[in-house]
């Protein structure tokens, strides 16, 4: 699919925008150039003062999200220090999807989900129970599907571009 996110690998600088979930707690959203993940610079977020219930900082990102259509979201993440507990993702609108992860050591996270309106995703932290500083680095969403085309259509078994995704149906349809 086409990608969603502009200037995803933080080589063009800062991107994304960082919301208090209210109740005290102290965040912060930068640059890094201080051994980023991949290439010379990468996003660095960390909460540093936990709040009170409830807390939850949301870091969002424009995915170029669109109702009902369904996504893949992907960064790379390393954490430097504490527990980095994303509770739930909200996917453009309405309400979040539970996810409950803690990001831990380094590697890839991956969350597939439908857009439940065209507004940002953001990953909402818990900031009221964790401390950490986790740098972000080649955040991508890219809509599911989108390239896809029916190459034999009209027939019991319908093929999807080089996914080779297959649709079994009970005959011919239109």
């Amino acid at each position: 699919g086409v990608e969603g996110v502009v200037g995803g690998n933080f080589e063009s600088g800062l991107i994304g925008t960082v919301s208090e979930g209210g109740a005290g707690t102290v965040n912060t959203w930068a640059l890094n150039t201080v051994a980023p993940i991949s290439g010379t610079q990468d996003g660095l977020f960390a909460i540093t003062v936990s709040g009170t219930n409830p807390s939850y900082p949301r870091l969002g990102f424009d995915g170029g999200l669109e109702l009902n259509k369904s996504y893949v979201l992907t960064f790379d993440y390393k954490v430097n220090s504490g527990t980095c507990f994303v509770g739930s993702i909200n996917r453009g609108g309405g309400s979040s999807g539970v996810v409950s992860t803690t990001l831990s050591g380094s590697g890839t996270y991956t969350y597939y989900f439908v857009a439940q309106g065209n507004g940002l995703l953001s990953l909402n932290f818990n900031g009221r129970d964790y401390l950490f500083d986790t740098q972000f680095d080649n955040v991508s969403v890219k809509e599911l599907g989108a390239d896809w085309t029916i190459i034999n259509s009209g027939t019991a078994s319908t093929y999807f571009g080089e996914n080779k995704v297959q649709l079994v149906t009970s005959g011919d349809y239109t």
